[in-house]
């Protein structure tokens, strides 16, 4: 095959392969987790920090639930008031919401998980509190807070300083398998195959992926997933960590050993060219 035939056969693949690079991940994602905040259980929760952190933690026993409103809820007030004291409040960010909906007696009740950063004078904190729209009223059914050493933005930035092998493990497998997977669909659509589109489809799809979380290291193996030329690495938001992901280019090492056997199996039918005679 030719090279200029070859050209719009490949066309669609590349296009789609720059699509996945230059697009857009999305809109900006701190728009979006203000979007999907209920307001008032957002504010309720920002009002029980502002008055923890300020030690009125009678005002803040206030909005706990009912059945938080005893002394182990006193108690906890109290661990998270030890863990703020002396700070003053500087920023207050909602960096996650997840809002759940149930039904009891034929009544709707709302409960709101917010995730918090902030940030006080003696240092970054990050906490989840439960805020749920009862019988009752908006009430606080949990609070859990915990110091950060600095921002979730700079605590899960991509650097690769001080890293472990895995991680440059996982980084060169990002690189690689998907210029392997390119680079045989290149070979699969110049190569005068049967089916070509559907091995051109098999070639560019990975099974079972590796991921890894860049921020912890934590890695794992998902055994049902398939990935577009093997590889992706994903940002949920300005907050969350990088995730580096690879698959298996199964579709690349089998057509590849299978046009190896029929390039030997050609080769072996073409008849041997007979000796030139010379002239008698």
């Amino acid at each position: 095959m030719n090279h200029a035939s070859s050209r719009p056969a490949l066309f669609p693949f590349l296009v789609l392969a720059a699509l996945m690079f230059l697009l857009p991940t999305g809109c900006d994602q701190r728009a979006l987790i203000k979007q999907f905040t209920p307001e008032a259980e957002d504010g309720l929760a920002r009002r029980f920090i502002a008055k923890v952190v300020d030690s009125n933690l009678d005002e803040a026993m206030s909005m706990l639930a009912d059945t938080q409103q005893n002394a182990a809820g006193r108690k906890g007030l109290d661990e998270i008031a030890g863990l703020f004291r002396g700070g003053k409040i500087e920023t207050i960010e909602t960096v996650g919401a997840l809002t759940n909906l149930a039904y009891r007696s034929g009544k709707k009740y709302r409960s709101a998980q917010l995730t918090y950063q902030l940030r006080l004078t003696t240092g970054w904190y990050i906490g989840t509190m439960v805020v749920t729209d009862g019988e009752t009223g908006t009430k606080i059914t949990g609070a859990r807070f915990n110091p950060a050493a600095d921002s979730l933005e700079n605590l899960n930035r991509f650097a690769l300083s001080g890293k472990s092998p895995v991680h440059y493990l996982f980084l060169a497998a990002v690189i690689a398998v998907p210029l392997f997977c390119l680079t045989t669909l290149v070979i699969c659509l110049r190569s005068p195959m049967k089916r070509k589109w559907l091995w051109a489809v098999f070639v560019s799809l990975g099974f079972l992926a590796f991921r890894l979380d860049w921020t912890t290291g934590q890695f794992d193996a998902m055994f049902l997933s398939f990935h577009l030329f093997s590889a992706s690495v994903l940002k949920s938001g300005p907050y969350a960590p990088w995730i580096l992901q690879f698959g298996i280019p199964v579709g690349a090492f089998i057509f590849l050993i299978k046009r190896a056997r029929l390039v030997a199996e050609r080769k072996s039918q073409t008849p041997p060219e007979s000796p030139a005679r010379a002239d008698s």
